[in-house]
């Protein structure tokens, strides 16, 4: 029975239709060793199912090709490795409806998100199966062939005999009249067909070591050395060599290495050390060594828990701009998914635009896209809002309404957030906000405040978006749309905007918009009001020295909000970082839009629990109230930094290479908006070749022909400004000008030694088994 959404773990559902024998991996947890895949023949010959788009709905014969790894029909097809997720019944509803289908449909629906292999967009496919049974057979098969790929690439990366065994089940033992022998074309099938990016030269060399009988073929135990020699981590040898002058690694020098050189707790550290010795005699093989290196006990980012007693003015807060989007704010569409994605990235702040529909409030960029219905936007972000974190989450609320419509706005938030929402200020912070641990679980909007004047307008009248200012402040709608028509773009912007009547008004407890004249006025020392402004704004207000004290003075106290300004057609994304160094807590950024700016703002919040919530540097917090704000002095600290970039593993082949485009990888390494004291000092461990760069960008050299194991060792110190612990660093994998792969880190987020860490695509997805293995060291000092 498939129920609910379909973002299974690698160990489940697969029960039938695919072999399997349950073990123990060396993190001792359940592991699936997979036999022989068996797939339906129905899926073999093809199964016909009801594809709906928005133009048609066709009926298409849907096969699986497992030798391609392809889901295919007509002469369409997409690859199982860029499925993302299967969503079934009530997890599908906002699709089915979208397309206007039944609900007598919902038990056969089923939409497919996967990754676009020309544009790199997340993209879905929806189906009707003609029965249930039907729809059983396809959706489960599936989804288990999904998970064995994801099983059977994972086996590539740790050094153990799984991947040869199952290769040899899956390949050989199926054909029983085949020789049992592997040719070297079999291997470079097998190698493209795993997205192995390897020099053919490179595994010619491996084939001939590894064909001791030298008849050009590879029986099972030669077959078992060549993955063994092709898996072969030279570095974390000469790592392990470092350790011990012998074979092995004995307790004392594991608990020597991970103390000193990783620099972690060596606390239950003989119970991490048992799981890892593959001997009877207690001690530690370069096997188990390189396991621990590739496991979560050696994993990248730190995994400390955030104070969230404090509160909200004191966080910096995950926030997302024009979160319906998926992709520029111009001609794309709106969509649910732009929620449910930034929820489950940990986004704790979400924005809502809603504007008058045929049929009541509807959320969109106005009359230049689509638009979906304010109920589904609430159902979804009701559904995800918690699926990550528990801590509360804000709505941002753009409502350009008449007022009749805002009262469903109204209702339709007390009705599906129900006691989840926050409608009435707690007695206990009736004079400063609660804290994230205080409002656990709840939802709270921020909406403009209703001045007095404006709440009894007659709704004819409701054509200004002024709250409690006079008409020479422009509103943030109306820099916007300042912004844009200044830019050269020639998108034509609705010009209505709404008061908000109290009823709406009212539900902004701890939120309340307000419209900026100056920090002096009385609403400007009221708890729970907070600024917004566009980034282009802000930089102006910065550059004016008597605005930029009063800003840092208020964001110690109060919240603030700064988002892309309007001119931004394209969806681009500011650098976050220097908002973040005003004490700015919601710094909202276009998710959609997997620039630096958006891969800085995840960075800041990819550690530990994910929670959503950064607690600010004690600079930027009000940690003694006796002290007036200009009384307060800092000293500006430096951090002392030391980067090796060693190596890559399994990295992905760019769709823009032709196919005899050799992947020759390099890494370019950035300190993102960076002060540098003194040149990077950049080595090539190889050759101790140094060199000194004036610039906070430097790169490797490029390995020639080589995605799936390229060795750089390639080693970056130097000096940088301490910008209140929030300094970041960039890694970008390329080709020649392609770029490959890419992720970015808050430096202390980070842990020191010997690390994996992961890489991103260029829409931010993980790549599941693509890493890059580096060895960092940092330490902050003050002159």
């Amino acid at each position: 029975m498939v129920e609910g959404p379909m973002t299974r773990s690698l160990s489940e559902g697969l029960e039938d239709g695919l072999d399997v024998a349950i073990g123990q991996d060396v993190e001792g947890n359940t592991e699936l060793v997979l036999d022989s895949p068996k797939i339906p023949q129905a899926l073999v010959d093809g199964v016909p199912l009801l594809r709906i788009t928005r133009r048609k709905k066709v009926q298409r014969i849907f096969k699986v090709d497992l030798e391609k790894a392809l889901l295919m029909w007509s002469n369409k097809a997409v690859s199982l490795d860029r499925i993302q997720q299967i969503r079934v019944g009530d997890d599908a509803r906002n699709y089915r409806e979208e397309y206007g289908v039944s609900k007598n449909y919902n038990n056969r629906w089923a939409t497919i998100l996967y990754k676009d292999i020309s544009t790199g967009k997340l993209k879905t496919l929806n189906i009707i199966a003609p029965s249930r049974a039907e729809f059983e057979v396809f959706i489960s098969t599936l989804d288990r062939l999904v998970t064995r790929r994801r099983q059977l690439m994972r086996y590539l990366s740790i050094p153990d005999e799984n991947f040869a065994h199952i290769h040899w089940k899956n390949y050989i033992d199926k054909e029983p009249h085949r020789k049992q022998c592997l040719s070297f074309e079999d291997i470079v099938k097998l190698t493209k067909r795993l997205h192995i990016n390897c020099d053919e030269e490179h595994l010619l060399r491996i084939f001939n070591d590894t064909d001791s009988n030298h008849n050009g073929s590879l029986n099972f135990e030669e077959f078992q050395k060549f993955v063994k020699q092709l898996k072969q981590r030279p570095e974390i040898i000469g790592i392990f060599k470092t350790v011990t002058k012998t074979e092995t690694i004995s307790f004392e020098q594991f608990e020597g290495f991970v103390s000193k050189v990783q620099k972690q707790s060596t606390k239950g550290l003989d119970k991490i050390f048992t799981r890892f010795t593959r001997s009877t005699d207690g001690v530690m093989t370069i096997d188990g060594f390189t396991d621990f290196l590739s496991s979560t006990y050696s994993q990248a980012t730190v995994d400390s828990s955030e104070d969230l007693s404090h509160p909200f003015n004191e966080y910096f807060i995950s926030s997302s701009h024009n979160t319906y989007f998926l992709g520029r704010q111009f001609g794309n569409s709106t969509s649910i998914e732009g929620y449910i994605r930034a929820l489950q990235r940990g986004c704790r702040s979400v924005e809502i635009d809603i504007w008058d529909g045929d049929h009541g409030p509807v959320v969109s960029h106005g009359k230049i896209t689509s638009s979906i219905p304010l109920r589904d936007v609430l159902e979804t972000v009701m559904k995800y809002a918690f699926i990550l974190t528990p801590f509360p989450l804000f709505l941002s609320l753009e409502v350009h309404c008449k007022p009749v419509f805002q009262l469903i706005v109204r209702d339709l938030l007390v009705e599906i957030l129900g006691d989840v929402l926050v409608t009435e200020a707690s007695i206990h912070h009736k004079f400063k906000l609660p804290s994230p641990m205080d409002l656990k679980h709840r939802i709270l909007v921020k909406v403009k405040k209703t001045s007095f004047e404006d709440s009894d307008v007659s709704q004819s009248s409701f054509s200004s978006s002024s709250v409690t200012s006079s008409s020479t402040t422009t509103t943030a709608q109306e820099e916007d749309e300042e912004e844009s028509q200044q830019s050269k773009t020639k998108i034509k912007r609705s010009k209505k905007y709404s008061q908000i009547i109290p009823e709406l008004a009212a539900l902004g407890v701890y939120s309340q918009g307000l419209k900026f004249i100056n920090f002096s006025l009385p609403e400007s020392k009221q708890p729970n009001h907070i600024f917004s402004f566009s980034d282009r704004n802000f930089q102006n207000m910065i550059k004016d020295q008597e605005k930029k004290y009063l800003i840092q003075k208020h964001n110690r106290t109060f919240m603030m909000r700064v988002y892309p300004a309007g001119y931004r057609y394209n969806s681009t994304n500011f650098s976050p970082i220097i908002p973040w160094t005003f004490g700015v807590q919601m710094v909202a950024t276009n998710w959609q839009t997997y620039d630096t700016g958006q891969q800085v703002n995840e960075a800041m919040f990819d550690c530990g629990s994910k929670c959503g919530y950064k607690l600010k540097p004690p600079e930027l917090r009000n940690i003694d109230p006796f002290t007036k704000f200009k009384n307060i002095q800092t000293k500006q600290s430096y951090v002392k930094f030391s980067i090796e970039i060693i190596s890559g593993q399994l990295l992905p082949r760019p769709k823009e290479l032709r196919p005899e485009d050799p992947l020759s990888p390099f890494v370019v390494l950035e300190f993102v908006e960076s002060t540098q004291i003194v040149p990077l000092k950049c080595t090539d461990l190889d050759s101790n070749t140094v060199t000194y760069i004036d610039s906070p960008v430097t790169s490797t050299k490029s390995i020639k022909s080589n995605g799936f194991n390229p060795l750089w060792k390639y080693k970056v110190e130097g000096v940088m400004k301490d910008a209140y612990g929030l300094n970041f660093i960039k890694f970008s994998v390329k080709t020649r000008d392609v770029a490959v792969a890419v992720n970015c880190f808050k430096l202390d987020n980070l842990q020191q030694g010997y690390r994996h860490i992961p890489l991103h695509d260029l829409q931010g997805e993980e790549y599941i088994f693509s890493t890059l293995f580096v060895k960092l060291n940092y330490e902050t000092f003050t002159k």
